[in-house]
């Protein structure tokens, strides 16, 4: 029984583990607030995740020099993607609510592979915040490019973005019943996931610039 406790067993690093993913939820969840600082909320997130991976400490310090750092950066980005995608939310919003005539199930279909492939296109740009410095428009291009080269991973980054959008437009009295994942687990969890997802191919683009370097 004491070597369960102990803070060296698997099982007390899984309960710290599980206690920074709510901490680091819920103050994602806050600097969120303002809305237009979700951007550099999710970038924050994304570099405490990529840390986590490597096993460094001083998290939480990191976590809020990383969002302020990338408060001008992000918010533009935010403005670009989060415009669209509210855009496109309000269009499915008033299908659902049959506020909006519908020709065919196409136009719906339409509406939602857009939303989706938006998605997708953005999947990476969190994370390429997070890691590098560039510009706006290098930032949108890589996420083109990224997205083409590594589809499967950003499909799956860009529909754990839009779940929750898409689940509140479906059924918002069950979403609201799921409160607490979003509240304590959602985000954290599914940003660990993508960072993930982009860890192995990232290393590849930063060796690749490396080299192109060395060869100058």
């Amino acid at each position: 029984m004491k070597q369960l406790f102990s803070l060296d067993s698997k099982f007390m690093q899984m309960l710290m583990t599980l206690g920074d993913y709510i901490i680091f939820n819920i103050l994602f969840l806050v600097c969120c607030v303002p809305i237009v600082t979700i951007g550099a909320a999710k970038s924050a997130l994304y570099r405490v995740m990529f840390e986590m991976l490597e096993d460094n400490g001083g998290l939480y310090k990191k976590f809020f020099k990383c969002f302020v750092k990338d408060l001008k950066t992000t918010i533009p980005l935010f403005l670009v993607k989060g415009g669209v995608t509210l855009f496109l939310c309000w269009d499915l919003w008033l299908i659902f609510n049959n506020k909006l005539p519908i020709g065919s199930a196409m136009f719906v279909i339409a509406v939602f592979l857009f939303l989706l492939l938006w998605a997708v296109a953005f999947s990476s740009v969190g994370a390429q915040v997070a890691m590098f410095q560039s510009t706006f428009k290098q930032y949108l291009l890589n996420g083109i490019y990224i997205a083409i080269t590594q589809p499967w991973r950003a499909l799956a980054v860009g529909v754990m973005d839009i779940f929750p959008i898409v689940f509140y437009l479906l059924d918002p009295v069950l979403m609201m019943v799921f409160g607490p994942l979003w509240l304590f687990l959602y985000f954290s969890v599914t940003v660990n996931l993508s960072t993930r997802l982009w860890k192995k191919p990232f290393e590849g683009y930063i060796r690749n610039a490396e080299e192109q370097g060395k060869k100058r």
